[in-house]
């Protein structure tokens, strides 16, 4: 009996050191934070064939001129743009500046539902779709969906 409850409080102290090693261990899992590498842009349609797609790595923020209060524009450094085949699914590794900008719209001068998904890494960043019309409306912009990711950027988007 003496030696049994000599080892209690020793079982109690190891038990408590694993716990304390696996529970640290598991929200470490949760909470740590590591730079992303790709990201995956899915992109479709039942109306057209293909999209045109432009896309960035490398991309600065700059003030509007015509509005200082309002959200920074996007202003591309490097960009490709291409026509791509519907659907579309296509994986991005990110570089040094974990800068990730792409932008959609619709080849032909037709309305076209269009939806777009975007993961970074495994994680769904993006998921959007909408009738794009060609012409833009009335501000004669045209319609698009865009997706712009930065990691680790202090600021409101």
């Amino acid at each position: 009996m003496g030696e049994h409850s000599r080892s209690k409080p020793g079982r109690v102290v190891t038990v408590f050191l694993l716990t304390l090693i696996v529970g640290t261990s598991a929200c470490e899992s949760l909470t740590l934070r590591r730079e992303p590498e790709n990201v995956r842009v899915q992109i479709d349609s039942p109306d057209v064939d293909e999209i045109t797609i432009v896309t960035s790595r490398w991309f600065l923020r700059v003030p509007d001129p015509e509005c200082p209060q309002c959200v920074a524009l996007v202003q591309l450094v490097e960009a490709d743009t291409s026509i791509a085949p519907l659907p579309y699914s296509q994986r991005y590794p990110l570089d040094f500046r974990l800068q990730f900008f792409t932008e959609i719209f619709t080849v032909d001068s037709v309305a076209a539902n269009v939806s777009m998904v975007i993961h970074v890494d495994d994680r769904e960043w993006y998921n959007d779709g909408r009738t794009l019309q060609p012409d833009g409306g009335e501000d004669g912009n045209r319609e698009t969906l865009r997706f712009v990711y930065e990691y680790n950027t202090l600021g409101i988007n």
